[in-house]
């Protein structure tokens, strides 16, 4: 059983009833923010936290861009987990859409505006429970512990790594705590009022352990999304700059309309934002990025000789898009930055479109 392992010693482990333990230790009194995406992940802590008897309410944040077979199967094996739809400081509803059109850049690896206003707003001053993993990336591994406190209080991290064994500071300044001693408990109880902190019971569980409990132990069925044909290994926001280039471009063949809403939101930027359009941090200069017959406003007016049958055959918000969706990821030098997007490249690739 992969749920079960052994240390050096000989010593058995159980990893379900570790994280049962973990999630009975820092239990706040009002009970925990239970972080719940739909995915494999989220579905463990959220069985998990029925298992350990902790109080909980699970949210699920409403991004607006969530493939429909994930919203649909969360509103179908858990109706009572709460649908958070994200509001500005007018109340006006937050959506993938309108953030494009208020930014001028789209969202891309460096840029994740889409999260910090769609995702990583909800649980403020609560104890937040997520499904993060540290198989998912070697990143996550210097990122997160079994907790993570947000914290530049430089008396509170001395006091953690001095008296909570396994404690120590990620790249981002956070604080980070692999124990659950009496130390460490305190030490949420002081904080979550005032900063984020989150406590990650599967922190060290494997895929092999994900799907082991889903299907041994707590016996519940998963999103298709992760079956044949799709064969998704992780499930996320349709067209999501965190993805690869084949899994972005399988989804908007998957997804048309979504495809379409993106164009559409590309279009209120540059319209928002003559002249303004930036990908990956830099601009872009119409005489690299080819018009979309556009005399005023958007990218610029400028057109090269080769550059005019683009603009016959792509709008300006088209030919955006396909730099977004196939390169914005990628990380290439251009004039001594190591993320800016290659423009000649781009060019080159949309020559070859019909």
């Amino acid at each position: 059983m992969a749920l079960v392992e052994y240390d050096l010693f000989g010593q058995k482990r159980d990893k379900v009833q570790t994280a049962i333990d973990r999630l009975r230790a820092f239990e706040p009194q009002e009970g925990y923010f239970l972080a719940f995406s739909g995915g494999k992940d989220s579905q463990c802590i959220y069985h998990l936290a029925k298992m350990a008897g902790v109080k909980f309410d699970a949210h699920y944040q409403v991004t607006s861009v969530d493939p429909p077979e994930l919203v649909q199967f969360i509103k179908a094996q858990y109706p009572d987990v709460h649908r958070d739809i994200p509001h500005d400081k007018d109340g006006k509803p937050v959506t993938m859409w309108s953030l494009i059109a208020q930014h001028t850049i789209p969202p891309t690896r460096k840029s994740r505006y889409c999260c910090a206003q769609l995702k990583e707003i909800s649980g403020t001053g609560r104890v937040v429970v997520t499904g993060v993993r540290w198989a998912e990336s070697s990143r996550r591994r210097k990122l997160h512990g079994v907790v993570n406190v947000k914290t530049k209080d430089k008396k509170l991290i001395k006091k953690a790594l001095d008296t909570v064994d396994g404690s120590a500071l990620n790249d981002r300044g956070g604080l980070i705590m692999n124990d659950d001693n009496d130390e460490a408990r305190r030490m949420v109880e002081h904080c979550f009022r005032t900063k984020r902190t989150m406590v990650n019971p599967i922190v060290d569980w494997t895929d092999d352990d994900v799907w082991e409990f889903l299907n041994d132990v707590a016996k519940v069925p998963h999103c298709k999304l992760y079956d044949p044909p799709y064969n998704d290994k992780r499930l996320g926001c349709i067209g999501c700059p965190m993805a690869g280039e084949k899994k972005r471009l399988a989804d908007f063949e998957r997804y048309p309309k979504y495809k379409a809403a993106y164009i559409m939101a590309f279009e209120k930027m540059i319209t928002n934002h003559p002249g303004e359009i930036r990908v990956l941090n830099e601009r872009i200069p119409m005489d690299e990025m080819g018009g979309g017959g556009c005399s005023t406003g958007g990218f610029g007016s400028t057109e090269t000789k080769s550059q005019r049958k683009i603009s016959h055959s792509l709008s300006e918000a088209n030919f955006l898009f396909r730099l977004w969706s196939e390169n914005s990821y990628r990380r290439k030098k251009l004039r001594g930055t190591d993320d800016a997007l290659v423009a000649r490249t781009d060019q080159r690739k949309a020559r070859r479109i019909p």
